[in-house]
């Protein structure tokens, strides 16, 4: 299997764990942030190594010159990936529902979208 592959098979891994996990232990239904902090630090860490495997696999299929700045790599990535990261909201809205719908941040989350 091709460096590329492998590296989008782990990213995929990584996400569908990271909301498995939760989803399974809140029972189907959705549970408090703090509830399980151990579940939601994994959650939150899974995604995380999801979305660097995610941008390693983006680098490794463009092929950038060791020249291009930083910022166009990483641009690139977000503007070619932005379906994944909204579902990764949803996805965290829905597990974590009712801290979601009690904070802040449901307020604005239109500003980013």
């Amino acid at each position: 299997m091709s460096k590329l592959k492998t590296l989008r098979w782990f990213s995929n891994l990584c996400f569908l764990a990271g909301f498995v996990i939760p989803f399974v232990a809140s029972g189907y239904v959705g549970m408090s942030l703090y509830k399980h902090p151990g579940i939601s630090i994994a959650n939150a860490l899974l995604w995380a190594v999801g979305l660097v495997t995610s941008y390693l696999s983006h680098l490794e299929e463009k092929n950038y010159p060791a020249t291009s700045p930083a910022w166009i790599r990483i641009a690139t990535f977000v503007t070619s990936t932005p379906a994944t990261i909204v579902f990764m909201g949803l996805l965290w809205g829905y597990v974590y529902y009712p801290t979601m719908e009690k904070s802040a941040f449901v307020t604005w989350v239109n500003v980013p979208l």
